[in-house]
C-alpha cells in the first residue's frame, strides 16, 4: 500500500511539474510578446518623430515657396504696367513676364506636391498614433490577463510602419507629368486679381 501511495504521489508530482512547466512557458511566451510589442511602440515613437521633422521641413519650404511666388506675381504685375500689356499675347513678348509666368507655374506644381505630402504625413501620423494607442492598451490587457494574441497586431504595425517609411523617404519633387495650370491661366488669374 505504501508503494502504491508513493507511486501515486510521484505521479501527482510529475503531473504538477508538467503543469508548472507549461504555465512557465506560457508566461515566458506572453512576456516575450509584450517585450516585442514594447519594441514596436518604440519604433512607432521614432517614426512619429521622423514624421514631425518632415512636416516641419515641408511647412518651412511651403512658406518660402509661397512667399517667392507672391514676389514673382508682384513682379509680373509691375512689368505688365510698365509694358502696358493688355493681354497674355502682349505680356509674353516681354521676356521677364514670360519667364516669371514659367516660374509661377513651377512654384504651383511644388506647392501642390508639398501639400499632397503634408496630407500624407498627417494621415500617416493619425494611423500610427491609433496603432500606438491600441498597442499600449493591448500591453495593459496582456499584463493583467496574461493571454493575448498579438502576432497579428505586430504584423499590422510592421506593415504600416514599413509602408510609411518607404513613402517618407521618397523624393518630394518627382512627378514631372503632374497637371498644372498653363501660363495663360496663371496670367489670367493674376490679372483678374489686379482689377
Amino acid at each position: 500500500m505504501a508503494y502504491y501511495s508513493c507511486k501515486k504521489n510521484n505521479l501527482f508530482f510529475k503531473m504538477f511539474l508538467v503543469v508548472i512547466l507549461l504555465l512557465t512557458q506560457n508566461i515566458y511566451a506572453e512576456n516575450a510578446k509584450i517585450e516585442l510589442l514594447d519594441q514596436k511602440l518604440a519604433e512607432i515613437i521614432l517614426l512619429r518623430e521622423k514624421i514631425d521633422e518632415k512636416r516641419l521641413l515641408l511647412n518651412d519650404l511651403l512658406v518660402k515657396i509661397e512667399s517667392e511666388e507672391k514676389g514673382i506675381i508682384n513682379e509680373i504685375k509691375d512689368q505688365q504696367k510698365k509694358v502696358k500689356a493688355a493681354n497674355y499675347k502682349d505680356a509674353i513678348k516681354n521676356s521677364r513676364i514670360y519667364f516669371d509666368l514659367k516660374l509661377v507655374k513651377k512654384f504651383r506644381k511644388y506647392i501642390t506636391q508639398i501639400n499632397e505630402r503634408l496630407t500624407f504625413l498627417k494621415i500617416s501620423d493619425e494611423n500610427i498614433k491609433f496603432l500606438f494607442e491600441q498597442a499600449n492598451d493591448d500591453i495593459k490587457i496582456a499584463q493583467t490577463l496574461n493571454n493575448i494574441k498579438i502576432a497579428e497586431f505586430i504584423s499590422k504595425i510592421d506593415h504600416l510602419v514599413t509602408s510609411i517609411y518607404i513613402k517618407l523617404d521618397k523624393k518630394l519633387f518627382f512627378d514631372n507629368k503632374m497637371p498644372v495650370e498653363s501660363e495663360k491661366k496663371i496670367w489670367d488669374k493674376i490679372m483678374s486679381k489686379n482689377r
